[in-house]
């Protein structure tokens, strides 16, 4: 099952190399994106396994804490988006 799903992730990956190249977008927000993805899924693993141990107030320390670090890893985006934002009134 593991393996029929890989095949998917795979062909998803192609299809967003292809389509980053076509638009012009940076790999570095791609790859930011990605890591995003990734802490969202472990911090949810994580807090819900905590939280069926019967610890939720940690569990929900822990949430604000992927919170934070989500912040942190897309500052990236954020000053890129800033970026972009100041050469279009620069245009005007």
């Amino acid at each position: 099952m593991f393996l029929y799903a890989f095949d998917y992730l795979t062909e998803s990956i192609e299809f967003i190399k292809s389509f980053t190249q076509n638009v012009g977008i940076d790999n570095e927000i791609i790859r930011v994106i990605f890591k995003i993805i990734g802490i969202g899924f472990l911090i949810e693993l994580t807090a819900s396994s905590v939280k069926d141990l019967g610890f939720e107030s940690v569990a929900d320390k822990l949430i604000l804490c992927g919170k934070i670090v989500i912040f942190v890893v897309s500052v990236p985006i954020l000053s890129g988006t800033y970026k972009i934002i100041v050469s279009m009134i620069n245009l005007v």
